[in-house]
């Protein structure tokens, strides 16, 4: 999804009037409800109308919508916050403080958690926080949701999308089954792969007992690995460990070949 910093005379392209600034900069007036102002300060990136590359783009009738859910676990965390910012204001200044300030630091604590699992999707093509037009159930729920409101879809950004790329009914989660496979066929090309790292390297230091060879290999390798680790894990922690335990295994088939 491309944004397209051409079309839309009816928005405002992600920026805010001065109206709305100065709002912004107020905050909200009853920290109980602060909904109108935490739905002013993401109005951009809750939302946004898709139109498909290469087509004449009409601000009234979109192509279909983009919705970012993981943006409203955001807004629920500020409001969270909210919540216990009065909580601590009543406890050190005033005696009216609410009794459950500790259930909404745990709710607080809570939210943080599921952000953070909300994440761990962002990395998949079919992450189930995006509902975007390009596949069709989420097409039609947003195209009647759209109806139902009157909403004017030319005050959303717009982005270039290519298409719907699936046009079955497919639901939301792939079947347990097909994850069981896929998940089994991951792991086949884990083995896979894991053993061409240790397999290649060996044959090479052995056909080839020089040091330089050795050296060489050593750094060649395990600089792909590390990229590779990289790519695959999400934890810095654990790149630095998988990188640090196989350069040890081919310093030992470096001492082994060059003794």
């Amino acid at each position: 999804m491309d944004h397209d910093a051409a079309g839309g005379q009816g928005t405002n392209n992600g920026q805010y009037t001065l109206e709305e600034v100065a709002e912004i900069r107020e905050g909200p007036t009853d920290l109980n409800q602060p909904n109108p102002w935490l739905v002013l300060l993401h109005k951009f990136t809750l939302m946004y109308r898709l139109h498909i590359k290469g087509q004449t783009i009409n601000d009234d009738e979109p192509d279909g919508y983009y919705i970012n859910l993981s943006d409203l676990q955001r807004m629920r965390l500020r409001k969270l916050q909210a919540k216990l910012v009065q909580d601590v204001v009543a406890l050190r200044f005033g005696d009216d403080a609410s009794p459950e300030w500790d259930l909404h630091l745990h709710q607080y604590v809570q939210a943080l958690q599921d952000h953070e699992y909300m994440v761990k999707f962002s990395y998949e093509k079919t992450d189930p926080f995006i509902v975007t037009a390009e596949r069709r159930v989420d097409g039609i729920l947003m195209r009647n949701a759209m109806k139902q409101k009157e909403a004017r879809a030319k005050e959303l950004d717009p982005y270039h999308f290519s298409g719907i790329s699936s046009k079955n009914l497919a639901p939301i989660t792939i079947p347990r089954s097909e994850a069981t496979f896929k998940s089994f066929t991951a792991r086949i090309w884990v083995a896979a792969v894991g053993g061409l790292f240790l397999i290649v390297p060996m044959w090479i230091m052995v056909l080839h007992k020089t040091l330089w060879t050795g050296l060489a290999t050593t750094t060649a390798f395990v600089a792909a690995f590390g990229l590779l680790m990289a790519y695959v894990l999400s934890e810095s922690i654990h790149v630095l460990s998988s990188s640090a335990a196989y350069a040890a295994v081919l310093v030992v088939f470096v001492g082994l070949t060059t003794s």
